[in-house]
């Protein structure tokens, strides 16, 4: 994709799970459009001709408007995978093939000049992007809190590092704030795991450990409470010599994403059979595995990470955080991000 991008001068919309968004230091990688694209205004400045998606669709709910919006544009999905993967029903042209292979003749197909009249439709995104980094940079990682988590983590991962990010807000907070929150690394190869679906939280601490025991590198989950609660078992492999695992927990005592829905407003309904407040305490389930629990903040996380990953060793990581003051920093900097990207797109 990086080269097809480079060839067409199209800007290149990584999706956090695509192994195209961290550390790759490309300046056509586009990495704040899911806080920019939940405006209308912006996704009207921001119109294309043609869109080539690869894959599954976006994780990104403001990408997935973006391709509605745009539904008259020429809109082309390459997948070779027996599912099909336009569930928006936006695509014009479908190509079931190899990806590679599919740009790769592509790329050797493209006039030159056509990469010029790419160049201006690329800039205005160059300057959104641009400008969505500058309008979070003043805010400090504890006033961004839950949706700093992610881009501390990252930050602490070594080269090749296997990231697991769970289902909820941890992917979503990974999709709109982790890249704006780190300068681009060259050379820092992340590789980024999710259990995606209806039943995202299943299993995800087994998936976890799973992977660690088959990769090379550091793995790092990074998770919610409600998820981490739903697969406690997964901790057996942690008795294991072959699988350890640093877990982050973002801890607000419920299921947080529901504050973003109307039925938020039908209290005490609401929090009973939606956040779901639980009381629990991490610990205890770490310590019956003989897992150490360590406290901290989100202005701390980024030393403990590197702490837990230089012990080789299972660590739960813990931070505490407000689901209520979570949801509204991630409204407060979606619309200082979106009012920042207007005055350079208008």
């Amino acid at each position: 994709m990086r080269h097809f991008a480079s060839v067409t001068g199209f800007p290149l919309l990584a999706d956090p799970l695509s192994g195209a968004r961290f550390g790759v230091g490309d300046d056509r990688v586009i990495v704040g459009y899911d806080l920019f694209l939940s405006d209308a205004r912006v996704r009207e400045h921001l119109t294309p001709e043609v869109v080539v998606r690869v894959g599954a669709s976006p994780t990104s709910a403001s990408l997935q408007r973006w391709l509605f919006q745009h539904a008259d544009a020429e809109q082309l999905v390459i997948d070779d995978g027996p599912r099909w993967k336009d569930h928006g029903v936006t695509a014009t042209t479908y190509f079931r093939a190899d990806a590679v292979d599919a740009l790769t003749r592509m790329s050797s197909k493209w006039p030159t000049h056509r990469k010029e009249l790419s160049e201006e439709p690329f800039r205005s995104w160059a300057r959104a992007d641009r400008a969505a980094r500058e309008a979070l940079s003043p805010i400090s990682e504890g006033e961004l809190g839950e949706g700093a988590v992610a881009g501390a983590t990252l930050r602490a991962l070594p080269h090749g590092a296997a990231l697991v990010v769970s289902s909820s807000m941890p992917v979503r907070d990974l999709d709109a704030f982790a890249a704006l929150r780190m300068e681009h690394e060259e050379g820092k190869n992340i590789h980024v795991f999710a259990n995606r679906g209806a039943s995202g939280i299943d299993g995800v601490v087994s998936t976890a450990f799973g992977i660690s025991s088959q990769h090379s590198g550091p793995t790092l989950l990074l998770i919610g409470d409600v998820a981490f609660f739903h697969d406690q078992n997964g901790f057996l492999w942690s008795r294991e010599d072959d699988a350890p695992l640093v877990i982050v927990l973002v801890d607000n005592d419920g299921g947080a994403i529901f504050g973003m829905l109307p039925i938020s407003d039908f209290e005490p309904d609401f929090t009973r059979y939606f956040t779901t407040p639980h009381g629990l305490d991490p610990s205890h389930t770490a310590a019956a595995h003989g897992v150490e629990t360590i406290e901290t903040s989100v202005e701390e996380l980024e030393v403990e990470v590197n702490n837990a990953i230089a012990t080789g060793e299972t660590r739960l990581i813990r931070v505490r955080t407000d689901g209520a003051e979570g949801h509204r920093m991630r409204t407060l900097s979606r619309d200082t991000v979106i009012g920042k990207v207007l005055e350079v797109l208008s």
